[in-house]
């Protein structure tokens, strides 16, 4: 592959671990449990078709005829591609978490405003 596919490829990838983090810390503003599960299904779900789009773009950019193109991996991210995403979500969910106890235990002492 040259430098441009390279890149799209690269860009692809990062977009499937980024967004579904960016996603939820943007929906999760409620603090409603219904509202911050949903919220993480949708980041999920986004964070999938991203990891499915990498999937097919990084065959189609290899330049493979469309004859020998790889059904495994196409079938991996299909079943398994919400697995990333959700980890991302995880770790965005209990940074966020962690933040909102420090920020609680910081304005702890002070008087209100």
């Amino acid at each position: 592959m040259d430098d441009v596919a390279d890149f799209a490829v690269t860009v692809l990838w990062l977009t499937s671990l980024t967004l579904p983090a960016l996603i939820f810390l943007a929906i999760d503003r409620f603090r409603s449990k219904a509202f911050t599960a949903a919220g993480a299904l949708i980041a999920i779900g986004a964070g999938w078709l991203f990891v499915h789009a990498y999937a097919i773009a990084a065959q189609a950019l290899a330049g493979n005829d469309p004859r020998e193109i790889n059904g495994a991996a196409l079938a991996f991210s299909s079943v398994f591609g919400w697995t990333l995403p959700m980890g991302a979500v995880l770790v965005a969910w209990c940074g966020s978490r962690a933040v909102r106890r420090f920020a609680v235990r910081q304005n702890e002492g002070r008087p209100a405003s």
